[in-house]
């Protein structure tokens, strides 16, 4: 177990240098990003106490994927798996307890390590995977594999705007609005094997606006009935409902060229910041769009022509 944590550290600290980063700079940078949008999180969204924890568990969930898992059960014994899925756990989502205590929410910072521990423990059976259908088609794959790993956010989403339109509070509204962007921008994370974007006849700008118009369609179908609830709720704020509607839209597009500026490789530091940054400060997607795609066409051109 000892040498599985070594070897996850190197992997960190490899993956900061091919992003051209000293390790020690690259690591103190992600905490000094990790602070900042903790405490801007606090000062700008309404319960945010709650919010957080519940964002480090939807984070948490990526070490629970079934190919990852049935890797390390192949790999530990039954109890070095248990003990290695609990620290692991454990060690993921202490940086954002401690920032839960220092905001003096302890109550919610236990919650939290409660919340990790179960996780750990029904990922066990995560083998037991439920195909069932959704409403995207089956090419391109993001929208309907992705689908079926986080459709679980999305009820969630909607109950929580049902109750706060019910409170009157169009803020944590406009919040479960935004919340339902995230597993759609979570679904261009990982770089599928180059032979899937070889196959597609087109050039490196029409595979690419091709895959805008999917996304955005497909992120739109899943927000829709949110925005329309919302406005109808408050007629006189559909301006504002309008905006972060178009701007959750703008993080999924960012997400999608981010994921092919850097094809085939996984995410890099480098691509993780700027996303995050421009995350706290929206205008800056003026930029980061054109960038990301400037970049990807220039890289899809040797494996679409």
């Amino acid at each position: 177990m000892k040498f599985y944590f070594s070897l996850q550290s190197k992997r960190i600290r490899r993956l900061i240098e091919a992003a051209g980063f000293n390790p020690a700079l690259g690591l103190c940078l992600f905490a000094g990003v990790f602070v900042f949008s903790s405490f801007m999180l606090f000062q700008r969204v309404g319960y945010a106490e709650y919010i957080y924890p519940l964002v480090a568990l939807a984070l948490l969930s990526v070490l629970g994927r079934r190919d990852r898992n049935e890797f390390l059960k192949n790999t530990f014994t039954v109890n070095g798996y248990k003990r290695l899925r609990i620290i692991e756990n454990s060690l993921f989502v202490t940086p954002f307890a401690l920032f839960l205590l220092l905001q003096g929410y302890w109550m919610q910072s236990l919650g939290l390590y409660a919340g990790a521990l179960a996780m750990a423990f029904l990922n066990q059976n995560s083998n037991r995977g439920m195909a069932f259908p959704t409403p995207f088609g089956r090419w391109p794959f993001e929208f309907a594999a992705g689908f079926r790993r986080t459709w679980w956010v999305f009820p969630i989403a909607y109950v929580l705007a049902y109750f706060a339109l019910r409170a009157d509070n169009l803020n944590l509204a406009i919040f479960a609005l935004v919340a339902s962007f995230l597993p759609c921008i979570n679904y261009y994370s990982k770089p599928e094997p180059t032979f899937f974007v070889w196959v597609y006849a087109a050039t490196p700008a029409q595979f690419l606006w091709s895959k805008v118009k999917i996304a955005l369609g497909y992120s739109l179908l899943i927000s829709a009935p949110l925005m329309i609830a919302l406005i109808a709720f408050e007629p006189s704020k559909f301006y504002l409902v309008l905006a972060f509607e178009l701007v959750g839209m703008a993080y999924v597009v960012a997400s999608l060229l981010g994921k092919y500026a850097f094809f085939p490789a996984e995410i890099n530091l480098m691509q993780g910041i700027i996303l995050g940054l421009s995350i706290w400060f929206p205008p800056l997607l003026v930029v980061v769009i054109p960038y990301f795609y400037t970049k990807a066409k220039s890289n899809l051109q040797s494996v679409l022509t």
